[in-house]
């Protein structure tokens, strides 16, 4: 044999040492080998590991051990390919090439190809959703291995309207190829938190499925400002003013302003303020996080009724009208024995009469709010923040000039001492 005139150190066998295979797929199993340069029109073989029967004939495919009659083909097109292709995989086995019982992979450095059967479809796997921005153009790729070149797996998204293209790849000597979708995407906040489904379906009909969360960053969108409303608030009451948006990152920063005659005034941070329900001022609201600011609409109180008054009245009045019912009443059902004409009258007057008290309870119930706020539909178009001006007064406007001789001193009158008065100059 070949070890003997040691011809067989001139063989040599490449091929991977695992593969992953689903079950009922097909697998190509990738091979190249060296030989002499004088072996010439030698025939070549797989066998099984396991009772060492041939699996793969190149010249007789009919001589292979029966479970793999009709399922096994020579893949390679090159002198010094030996790739082999199983189709409808069925079990794990172990294989090893050759061409003959002595010059072959196991035999010459016990190397052999372990081909194991899965149920579980692999999962794909989805990239370039890092780092997405909200109107940025990201490649988002979807990518899944698998074993059978010749019917590669379908790859389909969730979302529709984007640009795909697919790629087809050979892992060559890793054991199998992959198969990449790529779509280009241009991002948009509204599809923040949204999940995005990449799908692939194989050639057994089985499918797999990756899911991801969309974490797009967008500044503060839909600044709206809010009236945190109690039913128990009387006019004149503080109430609290909300300030919310949708942001990603969250809001870090909430800045009021009142709006005054130089324009926007400052008035304070946070997400909430408290004024009066009664005032007249009008605010705005920003939101800013680390993409940027947006200011909300003006906001400002509507004109408050009297509320407490006008609903004395309407009651009066409707006891007025429902009085007047019963009157009325009682005299259409005195008349009606004696004429029956006045059934339509009676019908008439009791659609004058109702008809009223149910718009009146409509109103009741539409006044049943105490107050509410309503928000300009024209955003400031002021981008500056003044600051109030204050008003001292010119102290040094009536400075009198000082008099010639310096400034005048006021000093106490020394009263006389009486001792003095008779004091006569000595000689």
């Amino acid at each position: 044999g070949c070890f003997e005139d040691r011809s067989c150190k001139d063989w040599e066998f490449t091929f991977p040492h695992i593969i992953v295979a689903l079950k009922g797929s097909c697998v190509d199993i990738p091979c190249t080998f060296t030989h002499p340069q004088d072996a010439k029109d030698f025939n070549f073989f797989w066998y099984s590991e396991s009772d060492q029967v041939k699996i793969f004939n190149n010249k007789t495919p009919s001589d292979v051990v029966d479970e793999y009659k009709g399922r096994t083909f020579l893949t390679g097109n090159t002198g010094n390919d030996c790739s082999i292709k199983i189709i409808n995989v069925e079990k794990t086995e172990r294989c090893y090439p050759g061409i003959n019982e002595d010059i072959n992979s196991y035999t010459l450095n016990r190397r052999d190809v372990s081909v194991y059967m899965t149920d579980r479809p692999p999962e794909p796997l989805i990239s370039g959703t890092e780092n997405m921005e909200d109107k940025k153009t990201v490649i988002i790729s979807c990518a899944v291995n698998h074993t059978c070149p010749s019917h590669p797996p379908t790859l389909t998204w969730n979302i529709t309207g984007h640009p795909i293209m697919e790629n087809h790849e050979d892992l060559q000597f890793l054991g199998g190829w992959r198969m990449e979708s790529r779509m280009t995407y241009t991002a948009s906040y509204t599809d923040d938190k949204t999940v995005l489904q990449c799908a692939a379906t194989f050639r057994n009909n089985t499918t797999s499925v990756k899911l991801i969360t969309l974490n797009i960053k967008y500044r503060p969108r839909s600044v709206t400002i809010s009236v945190d409303d109690n039913k128990n608030t009387q006019e004149g009451d503080d109430v609290l003013l909300i300030c919310s948006s949708q942001a990603n990152p969250p809001v870090n920063n909430y800045t009021w302003y009142r709006i005054g005659e130089g324009g926007k005034l400052l008035h304070g941070h946070g997400d909430k303020i408290s004024v009066k329900n009664t005032t007249t001022e009008k605010y705005i609201c920003s939101a800013t996080n680390d993409m940027g600011t947006e200011e909300s609409s003006v906001f400002e109180f509507t004109e408050q009724c009297e509320f407490y008054k006008n609903n004395v009245y309407y009651f009066y009045l409707s006891l007025f009208h429902f009085h007047m019912f019963l009157l009325f009443k009682a005299d259409l059902q005195a008349n009606r024995k004696h004429n029956p004409s006045t059934n339509y009258a009676y019908l008439a007057f009791l659609g004058v009469i109702c008809l009223p008290l149910l718009a009146l309870i409509i109103y009741f119930c539409w006044r049943k709010k105490r107050f509410h706020g309503a928000a300009s539909p024209q955003p400031s178009d002021t981008t500056y923040t003044s600051l109030r001006k204050r008003e001292t007064e010119d102290e040094y406007a009536t400075i009198q000039p000082v008099p010639p001789g310096g400034p005048i001193t006021q000093g106490r009158n020394l009263s006389k001492n009486a001792d003095y008065e008779n004091l006569h100059e000595k000689t």
